[in-house]
């Protein structure tokens, strides 16, 4: 029952993470989620960092990444509003900002991953 209750305490904090980034960074005048775009690219640099230090088999460990990966950034990264936004696009006749979108989600994803997974290597030391 505690792993049911971090996951829900992490989760509800990674939401109201993305509720914020949504408001701060969405706007009226640009057609562009740029709040899904940050929160991916923030969640995954999260993941990223967190992957060595999680590696552990300590219990303590296993807490936190109950916490932190599978509650915060699973309520803070948003893959199906980002499928969703892409289909808003495509059914627009919006094929460029589709296209940019798909590619620069991605791309910026596996960026922040791997700059979390190698900035976790100074954080260690």
């Amino acid at each position: 029952m505690r792993d049911y209750i971090l996951v829900f305490i992490g989760g509800g904090a990674g939401s109201c993470l993305r509720f914020f980034f949504n408001t701060a960074l969405n706007n009226g005048y640009l057609k562009y989620p740029f709040g899904t775009l940050a929160a991916n690219f923030t969640s995954c640099l999260i993941v990223g960092l967190a992957i060595p230090f999680f590696q552990s088999n300590s219990p303590i460990h296993y807490s936190l990444k109950l916490l932190v990966l599978t509650g915060v950034c699973g309520g803070f990264s948003t893959f199906s509003t980002y499928i969703n936004e892409l289909s808003i696009m495509q059914k627009a006749n919006n094929y460029f900002l589709f296209s940019f979108y798909l590619i620069v989600s991605l791309l910026i994803g596996f960026l922040g991953l791997e700059l979390g997974i190698y900035s976790s290597k100074f954080i260690k030391s």
